[in-house]
């Protein structure tokens, strides 16, 4: 294939996975390139890498790879799992061993342009445009195009196209959904809720051990509690946190019934408007608990801070203390 032809077949390759007869067909076929990507460790001592590339010094190109569940953002528990993705273009100038790429470059740039030149054919991008003593870079929807300069000719020596990861964002269940899975047991969809934070492993290790709680704090502001029965973990009850509430991230996500973490005591029982079945305030804290329907939602508060410190949903019973709130779990 005529390198004129590289750019726009790369270009369209961005993000594809490497298990695709597509891509293979392009580094085999096009690239004329044996070598496949490698996210093994050089050290058998190290964690695999979540980086990878493919060198293709005759024709002046680097491809760069990112595992994708890495890239999309997925927890580290769930890396190398999906396999991995082409996610960056390297365009070179000659020097060392690498040849000359030939072909056509982004917005008509060749080696030939010096930086005044790049900025000028560049001017008709929509991407936002970054500068320092060493690169341009213009930021469009999803990928990057970064151009660097030869320090002494001030010449383009080298291009890279770059997706851009999609941002890290916590998404969180509802309070709705949670009250939902209230006395049923542990299943797959549940632990799906929290995004790979809430492993096999430790489902298996709570029913093995009888443990009573499962600790969410420092990724969700959550605890679990549960109870084991017949080999099965039951949800018993789900309490999300104030931010510095036990050392808790917090939980980022809406309450129920409108309450929030700034309501004082008395904003507390003027939105929950039907007597508690427990208002025990002490000094300097205090909790309650009203029953409803499908839930008890029980509130640890602060008469320190004015501030409630901890919001429960858990199963109906009768006796009061089924969660506990003192300062030492």
């Amino acid at each position: 294939m005529a390198q004129q032809d590289l750019y726009p077949l790369l270009f369209k390759h961005l993000g594809t996975s490497t298990d695709s007869p597509s891509f293979k067909s392009l580094l085999r076929d096009s690239l004329g390139s044996q070598d496949f990507p490698s996210f093994e460790p050089e050290d058998e001592d190290d964690n695999p890498d979540v980086y990878a590339w493919v060198l293709v010094a005759d024709k002046g190109l680097e491809l760069g790879f990112t595992d994708k569940a890495y890239f999309d953002g997925k927890p580290d528990c769930a890396w190398f799992s999906d396999g991995a993705i082409l996610s960056q273009l390297y365009f070179y100038c000659h020097f060392d061993d690498i040849e000359a790429y030939e072909g056509a470059l982004p917005y008509d740039i060749t080696w030939q342009d010096d930086r005044a030149a790049v900025l000028k054919k560049m001017q008709a991008a929509t991407g936002q445009l970054r500068q320092s003593e060493h690169s341009d870079v213009w930021e469009f929807d999803g990928y990057l195009i970064t151009v660097n300069y030869n320090q002494a000719s001030q010449l383009a020596e080298r291009v890279v196209i770059h997706l851009l990861p999609p941002p890290l964002k916590q998404t969180l269940p509802s309070w709705e959904v949670l009250a939902q899975y209230l006395d049923k047991p542990i299943k797959s969809d549940f632990m799906a809720l929290w995004q790979g934070h809430f492993t096999q492993e430790m489902l298996e290790e709570a029913i093995e051990y009888d443990y009573n709680q499962i600790d969410l704090l420092k990724t969700y502001g959550v605890t679990l509690a549960v109870m084991s029965l017949d080999d099965e973990l039951f949800l018993q009850g789900v309490t999300l946190y104030a931010n510095r509430e036990m050392d808790s991230i917090g939980w980022q996500g809406a309450l129920p019934l409108g309450l929030d973490f700034n309501d004082s005591p008395r904003v507390l029982e003027e939105k929950i408007a039907q007597e508690p079945r427990i208002f025990d305030s002490e000094v300097n804290d205090g909790y309650a608990v009203w029953d409803f329907e499908d839930f008890s939602l029980r509130v640890l508060f602060s008469n320190f801070t004015n501030k409630l410190l901890r919001v429960s949903l858990e199963v109906f019973e009768e006796e009061d203390d089924n969660l506990d709130f003192s300062e030492d779990d």
